[in-house]
C-alpha cells in the first residue's frame, strides 16, 4: 500500500513540476521559432533581420574551427527541429548528411546561402605551385599554347575575380570560394535574398533596410581605405580572402589551402619564402583559429612579423564582444589590410 501511495505521489510531483516548466517557457507569451544556422556569419546575418517572434541558434560555437567542426547528437537534432536551417555551403563537410536525414511533414525550410550569390571561383588548373604569373606565362608559352589561351579565357569570365597569383593549393572537390561573407557587397544580397525567399513572416524588411545601409557604408570604408596603396598583395596563413582580393583590387598568397587543416609541403614553403625575399612583402597576416607555427617559420626567414586578420568564419567570443561581431571584426581587417598594404602613404 505504502509503495502505491509512493508511486502516485512520485507522478503527481512530475505533473506539477511539468505544469510549472510550462508555465514559466511561456511566460510573456507563446515561445519564439527557431532559426537554426551553421556558422557565425550566417548568425550575423540571419540575426541582423529577423523579425521578433524568431530566435537564432548558433550551431558551430565561436572558436572552434569551421573546417573540422562536427555537431553533437544534440545540435542535430536541434536542426531537425528548427523551423528554417540557413547555412554557408563548403566550410564543414556535415550540413548535407544533417539535411538528408529530415523526415516528416514538418521539416525546416532550408536556405544554402552559397547558392544565393555569384561566387569566386578557384583556378583548379594549377595546383601546388607558388610561382607568379610572370613564370606561369612563360611556362605556359613554352609547354602549351593552348594552355595559355584556356588561362585569359578563365580571367576574362571571371574578371580577374581570382585576387590572388598563387591561391593554387589542392582544393579537393570544391570548385568556388566559400568565403562569401568577406565581401560586404555579397552580405547586402543575401540579406535581400532572405528577405524575398522567407518573408515578411520571418524578415523584417525595416531591419534588412537597416542592416544593407550598413554594409554599403562598411563597402565604402573599405574601397575608401585601400584606394591609394604601396603594395599590391598581401600574405595570408589561410585561402580565405580572396573576395576582398577580388573586390578591392589586391592579390594574396597564402602558406595554406581553403581548408586550413591541410599542411604546405617543405617545398611550397621554400617557394614561398623565395617569393616574399624577391617581392619585398614581409608581413604576414594569420588567423586566431589557425596555428601561427607556419606564419612565424616564414616570418623569420624573411625578418618580417605577423599581425592578426579575422576570417570571421567562427571568431573567438572574445574577439566578439571586444570589436563587436561583424562590423567590427571588418573594421579590423580594414586597419590590418591598410598596414599591409602600405594605403595611404603614396
Amino acid at each position: 500500500m505504502l509503495k502505491k501511495i509512493s508511486i502516485v505521489l512520485g507522478i503527481l510531483a512530475l505533473i506539477i513540476s511539468s505544469v510549472i516548466l510550462f508555465s514559466q517557457g511561456n511566460e510573456g507569451g507563446e515561445q519564439k521559432k527557431k532559426i537554426t544556422v551553421n556558422m557565425y556569419p550566417a548568425y550575423e546575418l540571419v540575426n541582423s533581420i529577423i523579425n521578433d517572434d524568431y530566435q537564432v541558434e548558433l550551431i558551430n560555437e565561436p572558436g572552434l574551427d569551421a573546417h573540422d567542426f562536427e555537431p553533437t547528437g544534440k545540435q542535430i537534432l536541434e536542426i531537425q527541429n528548427s523551423d528554417v536551417f540557413v547555412y554557408f555551403d563548403g566550410i564543414g563537410e556535415w550540413e548535407d548528411d544533417v539535411i538528408s536525414s529530415f523526415e516528416g511533414d514538418n521539416q525546416p525550410i532550408v536556405v544554402n546561402l552559397s547558392e544565393k550569390v555569384d561566387t569566386l571561383q578557384l583556378d583548379e588548373k594549377d595546383s601546388n605551385k607558388h610561382d607568379d604569373d610572370h613564370e606561369d606565362e612563360e611556362k605556359h608559352d613554352d609547354e602549351h599554347e593552348d594552355d595559355h589561351k584556356d588561362e585569359d579565357k578563365h580571367d576574362d569570365e571571371h574578371d580577374h575575380e581570382d585576387g590572388d597569383d598563387h591561391d593554387e593549393h589542392d582544393h579537393g572537390d570544391l570548385d568556388y570560394d566559400p568565403h562569401i561573407w568577406l565581401d560586404p557587397t555579397k552580405m547586402r544580397e543575401l540579406a535581400i535574398e532572405l528577405e524575398n525567399e522567407l518573408g515578411e513572416d520571418i524578415v523584417d524588411s525595416k531591419k534588412v533596410e537597416e542592416y544593407t545601409a550598413k554594409l554599403v557604408g562598411l563597402d565604402n570604408s573599405f574601397s575608401s581605405a585601400l584606394s591609394q596603396c604601396n603594395q599590391s598583395k598581401i600574405v595570408t596563413s589561410h585561402e580565405a580572402f580572396g573576395y576582398m582580393g577580388a573586390r578591392y583590387g589586391f592579390e594574396i598568397l597564402t602558406i595554406q589551402g581553403i581548408d586550413s587543416t591541410q599542411e604546405p609541403s617543405p617545398m611550397e614553403l621554400a617557394e614561398l619564402v623565395e617569393q616574399l625575399k624577391t617581392e619585398g612583402l614581409n608581413t604576414i597576416l594569420v588567423e586566431t583559429q589557425i596555428s601561427p607555427d607556419f606564419s612565424n617559420l616564414i616570418a623569420d626567414e624573411v625578418d618580417g612579423v605577423v599581425n592578426i586578420i579575422y576570417s570571421i568564419e567562427s571568431p573567438q567570443t572574445s574577439d566578439i564582444n571586444e570589436f563587436g561581431g561583424y562590423f567590427g571584426l571588418m573594421e579590423e581587417n580594414k586597419k590590418v589590410l591598410t598596414e599591409a598594404l602600405g594605403c595611404g602613404k603614396i
